[in-house]
């Protein structure tokens, strides 16, 4: 985790590489190279992210950098 100057942060997830946020922006994120996306939460063990680019969800577990 990499915080920033005005409250963001940067960090690493595994499968979907880094991601961007800030208290005031959260549930959405940024991912880098990839947009906008929104956070719903966990569902039965899997992790949820709505991608603007491509107007699908991303189960996290399943996701890998295309």
């Amino acid at each position: 985790i990499f915080p920033q100057e005005g409250g963001g942060l940067w960090y690493w997830q595994q499968n979907l590489g880094w991601l961007w946020t800030a208290s005031e922006l959260y549930p959405y994120v940024y991912r880098q190279g990839f947009g906008w996306h929104y956070f719903l939460g966990a569902s039965d063990g899997s992790v949820f992210l709505f991608s603007y680019l491509d107007e699908t969800w991303i189960d996290v577990a399943r996701e890998t950098d295309r």
